[in-house]
């Protein structure tokens, strides 16, 4: 494709603003140094990187008599998939289970979970850049007893 030069300046770092969320850019930097009033250009240093994609908006969660879990969320468009996080307290360090969702689904079904017990459910986007996941913020957790 073509390049866009959005700065040329003495100023670092440069903060690029109005990004889009959830999508994957490629820039290119290098360095200028004048000799006499000769240019003298460093080679490019190529940086791939994707923003953070946002969190679903709407999340909610509910069980059954199987004893699983559902939790349902809204479709975000701009992200690769969906991280679903199961545990027994609200600081999710007695973590059950995290569950990789794709990108398509709006919701995962966890199953045997103990009647009677408080779980705690939380969900998150995430966009593949590369060989790395960029992750969004989680949602606030939701609290449910198992039946």
């Amino acid at each position: 494709g073509v390049w866009k030069t959005v700065y040329t300046g003495k100023n670092r770092p440069y903060k690029l603003k109005k990004l889009k969320s959830g999508k994957e850019y490629s820039f290119r930097v290098r360095a200028l140094r004048l000799d006499g009033k000769r240019k003298v250009y460093s080679s490019w240093e190529y940086i791939y990187t994707a923003t953070k994609p946002k969190t679903p908006a709407k999340f909610s969660v509910k069980t059954n008599s199987k004893h699983q879990i559902i939790a349902r969320w809204s479709k975000v468009k701009a992200c690769s998939g969906y991280q679903v996080q199961y545990a027994k307290d609200k600081s999710f360090k007695k973590k059950i289970a995290t569950r990789d969702v794709a990108k398509g689904k709006k919701s995962y079904t966890g199953k045997n979970f103990t009647k009677g017990n408080t779980y705690y459910v939380r969900i998150r986007t995430y966009v593949v850049s590369g060989d790395k996941r960029i992750y969004s913020p989680w949602t606030a957790a939701k609290i449910i007893k198992s039946k």
